[in-house]
């Protein structure tokens, strides 16, 4: 399982930045290489994830913004509730574990769950059998109800 990268000491990062938990931007409190004390921190990666450099080394930004405001760590991952990794306002991130985050994620598949098997559409959640149905939006049902029981909140079928 992955683990997170531990971050540096919370006093040096508060010396380092400023963060805007309305917004989720981070800013420069310090002059910082050619970035000036006042100027948005960090570089946003092709996938929409934000990352800031301290001390020649590239952190979560989300993660810098949490230990910032809060003075620890955060234990353990941090979801985007809105499945937005560029929206790093405090409001959208929540404290979660590596398998409620990756139940926070979008399904590339109109009907997800669920496989064509003689005849009949069977739908499974994790090692659970959910059944055997008529149509694949049936037996996507089971699964998305499957996945919310399960999940709770960090479920992508959960209402934001």
């Amino acid at each position: 399982m992955t683990q997170c990268k531990p971050l540096p000491p919370v006093e040096l990062l508060r010396e380092l930045f400023d963060y805007d938990p309305a917004t989720g931007v981070l800013t420069n409190r310090v002059r910082r290489s050619t970035r000036l004390p006042g100027t948005r921190a960090g570089t946003r990666r092709p996938d929409g994830y934000w990352l800031v450099g301290v001390n020649k080394k590239m952190y979560l930004l989300h993660r810098v913004a949490w230990a910032v405001h809060f003075g620890a760590e955060p234990e353990g991952f941090l979801d985007h509730r809105d499945r937005n990794p560029s929206n790093n306002s405090l409001n959208n991130l929540r404290v979660s574990d590596y398998s409620k985050n990756a139940a926070n994620v979008l399904s590339k598949r109109q009907f997800p769950g669920v496989t064509w098997d003689k005849g009949k559409w069977t739908a499974k959640f994790r090692t659970r059998y959910l059944g055997r149905f008529d149509t694949e939006k049936e037996g996507s049902t089971a699964y998305m109800a499957a996945h919310l029981a399960y999940f709770g909140e960090h479920s992508i079928y959960a209402e934001t």
